[in-house]
Order: C-alpha cells, then sequence, then structure tokens
C-alpha cells in the first residue's frame, strides 16, 4: 500500500481503535482501492505501532467485510458486487422503514428539531462549492438517518443500522454519472420529502418517501458500479 495513512500521533483511543478507525477512512474515501493488498507488516510499519492493533483492525474488518483474507498473511479491499449492494440497501430500508412506523409516536417536537437541523447540516455541506467537504456531507448524511433509525428506541436496530453505515458509506464515494450539484439537488429534495412526512405525522407517506429515497439511492450507486 503505497496512499500515506492518517496520522494517528495525537489521538487519544486505545492504538487498535485508531488504527481501525484510520483503516476505515482510508477505504471510506476509497483512497486504497478495491482489490488493493493490505499487508500486516507493511501496515503496522506505516502506523508505526506493533502488528497486534493492526491485527485487531484487520480481523475485524474482515469480520465487517471490508475486507478479505488472502494469501497466507494478508488482506485486499473487498470489492462490492451489483449483489452486496442490492443487499444493503434491502436491509438498510427495512430498518428504516420499520423505524419510521414503529417511531411515529416517539416523534416529539424536540426529535423533529433535531432531525431539522440534521438535514439542514447536510444540505449545507452538499451545497458548498468546497470538494471536501463531499466527505463530510456523507458523515451528516449518515448522521440524518441513524436518528431516524433512532426513532423507533430499539438499541439493537441501532447496532445493525450502524453496522451498515460504513460499507454503505463507502459506495458512496466514487464516479457518479450525475455531477455533484445534481446529486446534492436530488438528496436535499428527498430529505426534505421525508421530513414533511413526519412533520404531518403521516406514516404512509413516511415510509413512502424513505422507500423513494433509499432506492433511489442504491440506482444511483448501481450506476457507479457499473462505471468502475
Amino acid at each position: 500500500m503505497t496512499v500515506d495513512v492518517p496520522d494517528i500521533s495525537i489521538d487519544l483511543r486505545p492504538l487498535s481503535e485508531q488504527v481501525y478507525a484510520a483503516l476505515v477512512r482510508l477505504i471510506v474515501e476509497r483512497r486504497v482501492a478495491p482489490g488493493e493488498r493490505l499487508v500486516l507488516d507493511d501496515l503496522a510499519l506505516r502506523f508505526n505501532v506493533s502488528r497486534t492493533p493492526v491485527q485487531y483492525a484487520l480481523t475485524r474488518l474482515s469480520a465487517e467485510g471490508l475486507v478479505q483474507p488472502t494469501g497466507r498473511r494478508g488482506f485486499c479491499v473487498t470489492r462490492l458486487t451489483r449483489d452486496d449492494v442490492e443487499h444493503l440497501y434491502q436491509v438498510r430500508l427495512m430498518c428504516e422503514q420499520f423505524a419510521v412506523e414503529e417511531g411515529a409516536a416517539n416523534l416529539t417536537p424536540e426529535v423533529l428539531a433535531l432531525l431539522e437541523d440534521l438535514a439542514a447540516g447536510v444540505a449545507q455541506t452538499l451545497s458548498s462549492p468546497d470538494l471536501s467537504d463531499d466527505l463530510a456531507a456523507r458523515r451528516k448524511d449518515t448522521d440524518l438517518h441513524c436518528a431516524i433509525v433512532g426513532l423507533a428506541h430499539n438499541p439493537r436496530l441501532n447496532e445493525l443500522y450502524e453496522r451498515l453505515a460504513i460499507p454503505i458509506q463507502r459506495t458512496r464515494a466514487g464516479p457518479s454519472p450525475l455531477t455533484r450539484e445534481q446529486r446534492g439537488a436530488i438528496t436535499i429534495s428527498e430529505h426534505q420529502a421525508i421530513l414533511s412526512a413526519l412533520r404531518s405525522a403521516d406514516i404512509t407517506a413516511g415510509k413512502l418517501a424513505v422507500r423513494a429515497h433509499i432506492l433511489g439511492a442504491k440506482s444511483r450507486i448501481l450506476a457507479v458500479l457499473d462505471r468502475e
């Protein structure tokens, strides 16, 4: 791996968590390409740590499906297939539609205000001319959807969705047939449709808006895969 790795020297978390987070960032940002090998000894040298935290990070990434073993002592970044995307977005759709239906009674003015703030943050970063804001937009988008799933007040559902978030973020980083402005406008419009339904406490409309947003996102991701 020839790409520069993030600096973990000022992070106060355990080394294993730091290395894991740094590798997730490299994979999600596609600074390490699908299929590229990740060699334990090489990573330990680049991060200036022992082999143990790197082994922990790679084992965890392997369990999450972001990397897979290759050769005797190496790993490579997993290539997502069309089936992978289909399955990820099927589970995402089930989680979010269930959360809208189950969590309608939990939608207080305070929670709605939080969702509005999160959506506004996504819109602001998507509308920014600074290309470096793309990663921030993806993170804020994830925060918004995690908050929607949180409406169900189901910790197990939250855990499941958070595990989905990393590979979903990774699918969003890649060439697209749409311009950045087009993608941003579509996402903002779809988010507003979801929030409008939630404001009206219209569960059916909320589920339909979530479905349209997620299936639209899936189709855009598949278009990205077709260009790779």
